[in-house]
């Protein structure tokens, strides 16, 4: 909070911020991809696809470029999994579900996340006959908010489910 002088030499005075080189007050901009690419890579970089483009992993953490730009996350910061979407179960009325939470970054412009339902891992299904979303997405003051979603099929009448997130532009 810089209008209360704060004192730049105590550590509880900073935190980490998810906008890209930093949000002071919390305040960041919306971006595409290519917003996102430029300000992350440098000229050399952005001429190599294999190192800046959407598919593209260059801090080998399993996450694409893309992937990391929709959750917030930095391309060449493979020990930032804080945000790695999770599996879980969730009990409503005392049946038991499957879930997923993950969180996604607010600011970026243009893409579709989509939480996913499976019986087989062949066949893939979405909407509110396969999924539901649990309570409202929790905004976490970062320019990043919270989703969890649930099957609506409850585990006692099928035991054998699969859920995923996919991302897309």
């Amino acid at each position: 909070d810089p209008l209360t002088n704060p004192d730049h030499d105590v550590a509880a005075n900073w935190r980490a911020s998810h906008g890209i080189h930093g949000t002071p007050d919390g305040i960041w901009t919306a971006l595409h991809f290519l917003g996102w690419q430029a300000l992350n890579f440098t000229a050399a970089e952005l001429a190599d696809p294999l190192i800046s483009g959407p598919d593209a992993d260059i801090d080998q953490d399993g996450w694409s470029n893309f992937f990391e730009f929709a959750l917030g996350t930095a391309p060449d910061d493979y020990l930032n999994r804080n945000m790695l979407p999770e599996g879980g179960i969730v009990e409503e009325g005392g049946t038991f579900y499957l879930s997923l939470t993950y969180t996604e970054w607010s600011g970026a412009s243009g893409v579709t996340y989509t939480v996913q339902r499976s019986d087989d891992l062949a066949q893939w299904m979405t909407g509110p006959g396969f999924v539901l979303e649990v309570g409202a997405p929790i905004d976490n003051g970062d320019g990043t908010r919270t989703r969890t979603f649930r099957s609506t099929t409850p585990l006692n009448n099928q035991p054998r489910q699969f859920i995923r997130l996919q991302v897309a532009n």
